[in-house]
């Protein structure tokens, strides 16, 4: 259960919430499939480290690799 597991880690001087990074590419994932352009995506978050993981992720999702993050 993605929530039961949420919360902030501390990744060197930044913060990543592995539950939100899950949870951001799930809803990418899904506008993807109902037929938003991945160009027309973006994702912002504060944490350096947060966005390093989502493009992480969103790279290994087929139709991501061009939301911005």
């Amino acid at each position: 259960d993605l929530i039961s597991e949420a919360g902030e880690k501390a990744d060197g001087q930044t913060m990543r919430n592995d539950t939100e990074v899950e949870l951001v590419v799930h809803l990418v994932t899904s506008l993807v499939l109902c037929g938003v352009e991945a160009h027309q995506i973006g994702v912002i978050s504060p944490y350096r480290s947060q966005l390093k993981a989502l493009r992480a992720r969103l790279d290994q999702m087929p139709g991501t690799a061009e939301v911005e993050a």
